[in-house]
C-alpha cells in the first residue's frame, strides 16, 4: 500500500524492527511503532493478529461494550490491546518496570546519537551503577552493549529492506566506518554486511535471478 502512495501525508502503523527502512523507502508516510492507526480512510496495522485488536478497539468506541464484549468471548480476547500499547520483545520484558521503560525509549529514540550513559541514568533517577544493575538482571547485558545491539538490528533492517549503500547504513546507525560495520556484524552474527544481503536473498529466492526489486 505505502509503495502504491497510499499512506502519503498519513499515519502508518508498522512493525519496530522496520521503522527505518519504511522511512528510507516511504519517506512521505508518517510511520508510528503503534500497534494499529486510523488516518482518514487508511487502516494500518503492525502486525497480523493486530488487526483483530483494530477492529474490537473501533467496535468498542462504537457502543457501550456489550457487542464488544460478545466479540472478544467469540475471539477468546481477554483484553484489548490498544494502539498505543508498545511493540516489540523490550517493552513485553520490561513493563512492570516504568524506570528501565524509560530508559530504553531515551535510548531507542536516540540511536542515532551513542548515549551518555550517566546522563540517561540521571534523567531516570538512577545512578550509574543503579542504572547498570537495571539493565543487567531483565535484558543480561549494558546499556552500551545494548545499545550496540540495537544498532546492529537497524542496520539489518536497512541491508535487507532497502537498496542503501553499506557505506550510507553504517553512518546511518552511527558506527564510525564501514569497516567498524563490518567488524561489528562479524563479532556478533559471523558474517559481513554484503554476505547478510546475499544470504538472506539466496534464502527467499533459491535458484531465482534478482529482479532488482528490494525485499520488504
Amino acid at each position: 500500500m505505502a509503495a502504491a502512495g497510499l499512506f502519503h501525508k498519513r499515519r502508518v502503523a508498522v512493525l519496530w524492527t522496520h521503522i527505518s527502512s519504511f522511512e528510507e523507502r516511504f519517506p512521505h508516510g508518517e510511520a508510528h511503532s503503534s500497534l494499529y492507526e486510523l488516518d482518514r480512510d487508511r487502516l494500518s496495522c503492525a502486525g497480523e493478529t493486530v488487526a483483530i485488536n483494530a477492529v474490537i478497539s473501533f467496535i468498542a468506541a462504537l457502543e457501550e461494550g456489550h457487542v464488544t464484549n460478545a466479540v472478544c468471548s467469540v475471539l477468546l480476547k481477554d483484553r484489548i490491546r490498544h494502539a498505543t500499547d508498545g511493540q516489540g520483545p523490550r517493552r513485553y520484558q520490561v513493563s512492570r518496570n516504568a524506570a528501565l521503560r524509560e530508559a530504553l525509549e531515551i535510548i531507542e529514540s536516540e540511536i542515532e546519537v551513542a548515549p551518555d550513559v550517566e546522563q540517561v541514568a540521571r534523567r531516570v533517577g538512577r545512578s550509574r551503577r543503579q542504572f547498570e544493575r537495571l539493565f543487567h538482571r531483565p535484558l543480561g547485558r549494558s546499556p552500551v552493549a545494548y545499545y550496540r545491539n540495537l544498532r546492529l538490528d537497524k542496520t539489518r533492517d536497512l541491508l535487507l529492506n532497502t537498496a542503501m549503500p553499506v557505506i550510507a547504513v553504517a553512518a546511518a546507525c552511527n558506527f564510525g566506518s564501514q569497516q567498524g560495520l563490518t567488524r561489528a556484524k562479524k563479532a556478533r552474527f559471523g558474517h559481513t554486511p554484503y554476505e547478510e544481503r546475499g544470504i538472506v536473498r539466496l534464502r527467499i529466492s533459491p535458484g531465482k535471478h534478482s529482479n532488482g526489486v528490494g525485499i520488504c
